[in-house]
């Protein structure tokens, strides 16, 4: 019987880790049956930790830790991006495209959610027949969520569960979790952010960090853009997306350097994907008329050089650097100098320093002498935003970049794009759902329609 013991959880003097190092310490708390709990903290702070414990994905190294028999299937109930990496990285695992006649879909959608209804409830009416890795991130989110209502089981974890959702979706999920907790299922809200919590009654936990001595700006201080007259990025008639599912449709755009371009849509209108086709990673770069600095894709333009010249931060991308081990937060950021995952030969003297003062601005030099898989997940990112900029791209692609940011690290970060954005031979092409990150009227504006389903 589910909560057989009054208490999900019991933490007495716990500490948290694997194998190579303890990642929280001295820890007591208690969820009982019956209870909802916030849990607040920032980047750092330990609440991804915290719910891969429960899990079963990091173990307790000291101290007392119970859990309830109903946590052998918690990862289930597990709702945050570490959750998708792994169901990504399976779907990766079983990937058969490679020895089949056609594209290997992987796990679909319908099979994944198991409810037609629910797929109805949670947005994704029309979305059955597509495999889990052709979904946005948006997506994979909301199929995450119905996928954990259909099981029923009497909890939830939730780790930033909006982050990755558009405007529709967060009112909907919001919704949907205050409606739950009228009904008495217990809830974990982990965040970095207590203003995103939905209504209801909560106890909560704030996790211990140092004092920033910060206020940070609500949003970056943008100056008015520039109009280019010389064109980076070419569009002509460019559409992509899986048999039978259209992504984009007949896209002409043009971007000259020097402007800033806000690109806006809801989940699965094609966001990353037109994104993808820019920085070179999507296939059909090559089917399609894609011009960047005058060239396509090809002899004359190679993927070397796309990197070199085209920086891009994004959930996928941060994905690719989730499995490094034996290098530091200084090696990452270096690697942006060759736009490579990791460091293939020694960076320069003069490429070190500037990534130390880097590191010092934004308050990342303890984080970047450390081993890169001890950094929780917004200590990676702001790295890898940092890893962006220092490289000397021409153009900037940002997908969601503050996703996993809390307020201190988000205005940094903003403010170091809004200065980088400031030279008029910069090109800056950025993607969000959040309406407080970016000033709109700073910007050009390209909306996306959803694609077809």
């Amino acid at each position: 019987m589910y909560g057989g013991g009054m208490a999900w959880i019991i933490m007495e003097h716990c500490s948290v880790g694997d194998w190579r190092h303890r990642v929280l310490s001295d820890l007591t708390w208690e969820w009982k049956v019956g209870e909802s709990w916030l849990i607040v903290g920032p980047n750092g702070s330990g609440k991804s930790a915290l719910a891969a414990l429960w899990v079963g994905h990091l173990d307790a190294v000291a101290g007392r830790f119970d859990r309830d028999p109903a946590f052998a299937r918690a990862e289930e109930a597990w709702i945050g991006f570490e959750r998708q990496r792994l169901l990504l990285e399976w779907e990766r695992h079983i990937d058969l495209s490679d020895v089949s006649e056609s594209p290997d879909p992987g796990t679909l959608v319908s099979n994944f959610v198991g409810d037609p209804e629910a797929l109805v409830q949670f947005g994704l009416e029309g979305k059955g027949g597509r495999g889990l890795k052709h979904l946005s991130t948006g997506e994979l989110r909301r199929a995450c969520l119905a996928r954990a209502w259909v099981l029923g089981l009497p909890f939830l974890i939730l780790d930033e569960p909006f982050e990755g959702l558009d405007v529709a979706g967060v009112t909907l999920v919001r919704s949907l979790l205050e409606t739950t907790l009228q009904q008495g299922k217990d809830l974990v809200f982990l965040t970095r952010n207590p203003a995103d919590c939905p209504d209801g009654e909560w106890r909560s936990w704030t996790l211990d960090s140092e004092p920033s001595g910060e206020t940070p700006q609500e949003t970056a201080r943008w100056g008015p853009g520039v109009k280019g007259s010389i064109p980076v990025l070419e569009f002509r008639d460019v559409s992509a997306g899986y048999p039978d599912v259209p992504v984009l449709s007949h896209v002409d755009w043009t971007v000259h350097r020097g402007e800033r371009w806000l690109v806006t849509g809801p989940n699965g209108s094609g966001k990353s994907t037109l994104l993808s086709l820019i920085s070179g990673d999507h296939p059909q770069v090559f089917s399609n008329d894609v011009r960047l600095f005058g060239l396509r894709r090809g002899p004359g333009l190679t993927l070397a050089e796309v990197k070199k010249r085209v920086a891009l931060v994004s959930y996928a991308a941060h994905l690719g650097f989730r499995n490094l081990f034996g290098v530091t937060g200084l090696e990452v950021l270096a690697s942006g100098f060759a736009g490579t995952v990791g460091l293939w030969s020694d960076p320069s003297w003069d490429q070190v320093q500037a990534c130390r003062r880097l590191a010092e601005e934004w308050g990342l030099t303890e984080a970047s002498a450390r081993p890169w898989e001890d950094l929780s997940w917004g200590t990676q990112r702001l790295l890898l935003l940092g890893r962006a900029l220092v490289g000397g791209a021409e153009v900037l692609l940002l997908d969601e970049p503050c996703q996993g940011l809390d307020a201190r690290a988000r205005a940094r970060f903003l403010d170091r794009v809004a200065e980088w954005a400031s030279d008029p031979t910069h090109t800056l092409i950025y993607v969000t759902h959040r309406a407080d990150e970016v000033d709109p009227s700073g910007f050009l504006r390209l909306s996306l329609p959803y694609g077809r389903s």
